[in-house]
């Protein structure tokens, strides 16, 4: 609700000096659209992805806004799409993100390599499994370019990779990409966040997969307390 009410005072202020239609209100109706994707408010993130897609695209032409800013909404758009049964409409905005990254000289950055892994699951779960592993190798390799493999973004990579490995029948390659992905988070502290409730659930997934329930039923526990304390309970939970 904080971060709710704070983007909403931020746009009734630029209201107020009419600079509602501006490239900062755009960003921050992307805030607040993505907040709401987030707690499964669908209709209501989809008219602030729409209103803010509208504002940037009026501004790209006149150099206001900056080609990371128009990527990252259509990546947010395109997650909230796809998590909501709306998988073609979601890969076509990841896709035109994914463009405008590398367009912009863009492509090969952290930023850039979150929305591909994205676009990754989505292609995967609608069945298109050899673009999914295309799309996530290649963000493998942006990370490790970045040497950035050891951060929360690498380790949601790594749990990614390892959905697909079960979903093909390699649980020792899925286990170990699991394994890696949980030793990053607790390095870096993310373990208890919400991006760390995100692989565990899939860590606890996996897990599953290969008869351990009782680790399964431990990671999903971590994911789920991770989600309360980061008080996200009544969230969108993952592609």
């Amino acid at each position: 609700d904080r971060l709710e009410n704070l983007s909403q005072d931020w746009l009734d202020r630029l209201a107020q000096v009419g600079s509602d239609k501006s490239p900062i209100a755009a960003s921050f109706l992307t805030f607040r659209a993505h907040v709401h994707a987030w707690r499964g408010k669908f209709e209501s993130a989809g008219r602030g992805f729409s209103e803010a897609y509208s504002i940037i695209l009026r501004a790209k032409d006149t150099k206001e806004v900056h080609e990371s800013s128009y990527a990252a909404l259509l990546w947010m758009w395109g997650m909230m799409l796809a998590s909501s049964g709306h998988a073609e409409e979601g890969l076509l905005k990841l896709e035109e993100a994914c463009r405008i990254f590398d367009e912009s000289g863009l492509g090969e950055t952290q930023d850039a390599a979150g929305a591909i892994v994205i676009r990754a699951l989505v292609h995967a779960k609608v069945g298109q499994d050899d673009l999914a592993e295309l799309y996530i190798r290649r963000a493998e390799e942006i990370l490790t370019k970045l040497g950035k493999v050891r951060t929360p973004c690498g380790a949601h990579m790594l749990t990614s990779m390892a959905y697909l490995h079960v979903t093909r029948g390699e649980v020792d390659e899925a286990l170990e990409k699991c394994e890696r992905a949980e030793e990053i988070l607790v390095d870096t502290g993310f373990l208890h966040s919400v991006v760390g409730s995100r692989c565990c659930s899939v860590i606890g997934w996996v897990k599953a997969q290969t008869g351990d329930l009782q680790q399964a039923l431990s990671m999903c526990s971590i994911a789920y307390a991770s989600l309360v304390s980061a008080g996200r309970l009544e969230t969108l939970f993952g592609i």
